[in-house]
């Protein structure tokens, strides 16, 4: 067995001032983690369009004189990923009057939540996506995907809420491959 500690080099780089050699192995790293980056965000925006496209059609279509066993059933029947735990409405006050997972909801509140602070506090419209948190209904860690609801008058009535699963963040990455040549990455199926 012989080994050199002679390694080829195959660029030059300046790092604070540094002459450093990046080795045919950290381009490739790089390669590979630029192509996991991409991947990731293209994945993660179609997700999110998808999210989106529901819950606008849930806004459009809100009804607040609506039941909460009706508002629950509504939120039950959206065409969203599995990645989403749970849909809940939340009312002006921050209260929620109904979820996809529980009914009745009983006396659960978002009324301190950014995601909610957000939208009553006035002057934000649009998709808001949260920092993870942790949910008071479904007691687990989500990314919280936020579109305001309206009163008939356009009054500030709420929002809806898709809680999506940080938890489906590593299940895409084991699922990411790098390829044997380490310059192509694809998803396992």
């Amino acid at each position: 067995f012989f080994f050199s500690s002679r390694r080829r080099h195959t660029r030059f780089r300046n790092v604070t001032g540094v002459q450093t050699c990046a080795l045919p192995i950290l381009v490739e790293a790089e390669h590979s983690a630029r192509n996991v980056a991409l991947l990731t965000k293209s994945s993660f925006e179609r997700t999110t369009e998808l999210i989106d496209n529901e819950l606008l059609n849930f806004v459009e279509e809100y009804d607040p004189t609506l039941s909460e066993a009706a508002q629950a059933l509504r939120l039950s029947q959206l065409k969203l990923p599995a990645s989403i735990v749970q849909v809940a409405v939340a009312r002006e006050d921050g209260s929620v009057a109904a979820s996809s997972i529980s009914y009745p909801v009983g006396s659960a509140t978002i009324v301190d939540r950014p995601h909610f602070r957000v939208f009553a506090d006035g002057g934000r419209t649009g998709l808001y996506i949260s920092v993870p948190v942790l949910g008071r209904v479904s007691n687990l860690y989500t990314l919280q995907f936020v579109r305001p609801l309206s009163h008939r008058d356009c009054r500030f009535a709420g929002v809806v809420v898709a809680s999506y699963s940080i938890a489906d963040f590593n299940k895409f990455f084991n699922n990411v491959n790098p390829g044997e040549d380490r310059k192509s990455t694809r998803l396992n199926s």
